[in-house]
């Protein structure tokens, strides 16, 4: 027997095999699911995957869980200062009122900055609602100086 897992972290997906200790490889992801693996990154039909030589649950303090979660790309306060100057530059003043009051608002930023746009595709990951709305406005930018 042997385990056929996919390793996920912050930077993305890889196949791995552990061959020997499968049983008691089973055990340790199944505690948390959050292991720490030794191995050796191989080439398999065209693909990279991991051999895994020992593998053990991850200890309380081992890890940081938000390296374990994918998240934007682009750094936030980037995003956000693309997003700080286009509203301010809103020429309308009952729309620019209206946009300042969902920016402005700490509670509204915070969840931009947290939430995936989608939850399976499209900037499925979390900032993925902030990075989108950066994306679109700036393929956006040139149709609004027209």
């Amino acid at each position: 027997s042997f385990l056929r897992l996919q390793l996920v972290d912050r930077t993305g997906t890889i196949s791995a095999r552990l061959w020997e200790g499968a049983e008691e490889g089973l055990e340790a992801a199944g505690r948390t699911g959050v292991v720490k693996i030794e191995g050796d990154v191989e080439r398999f039909r065209d693909h990279l995957q991991v051999r895994i030589l020992r593998m053990r649950s991850a200890g309380t303090g081992e890890f940081d869980p938000a390296d374990l979660t994918a998240t934007a790309r682009r750094p936030v306060e980037e995003m956000n200062a693309a997003i700080d100057q286009a509203v301010a530059s809103i020429q309308d003043p009952h729309l620019g009122a209206l946009v300042r009051h969902f920016f402005e608002e700490a509670g509204f930023r915070g969840q931009l900055e947290r939430l995936p746009a989608g939850r399976r595709v499209h900037h499925a990951y979390r900032g993925g609602l902030l990075e989108h709305v950066f994306e679109v406005l700036r393929l956006s930018r040139p149709l609004i100086e027209l």
